[in-house]
């Protein structure tokens, strides 16, 4: 199965894919959207070619797990975007993920699609079955 990883932002969503036989999360692109249609609409044309079956997004929550404005900004996004999907679509927990991708030297215009990639990972290795 594959799995489609998201790092969402208001004007890039990091994206990330893996399959659950590898059980290896790899950043694929930064998506640059004027609002969220557009970022839908970017991501349908990922979703049809990648053949995903499953959408992980990453969730920010403060440090002490409540939630955020941005919490609620990506939770109406995931909204929209099960709206036009018929498989799964999950969250988890993303707090420092961007700092991460910061910290491991990564190029800023990378950041946000290894973002993905360090949610989707954190996804598969506690939440995948083995």
């Amino acid at each position: 199965m594959v799995i489609l990883g998201l790092d969402y932002g208001s004007r890039r969503i990091g994206v990330a894919v893996a399959d659950t036989e590898t059980k290896l999360a790899v950043p694929v692109t930064t998506l640059l959207v004027k609002d969220d249609a557009d970022g839908i609409l970017q991501l349908s044309s990922i979703i049809t070619s990648r053949k995903v079956e499953r959408i992980i997004v990453g969730l920010p929550l403060n440090l002490s797990g409540g939630s955020t404005r941005e919490t609620e900004l990506v939770r109406d996004f995931i909204g929209r975007l099960r709206a036009m999907t018929r498989f799964p679509i999950e969250s988890v927990d993303e707090r420092l993920s961007s700092q991460q991708s910061e910290h491991l030297g990564v190029a800023k215009a990378s950041r946000d699609a290894v973002a993905a990639q360090l949610i989707l990972q954190t996804y598969l290795d506690k939440y995948s079955k083995a």
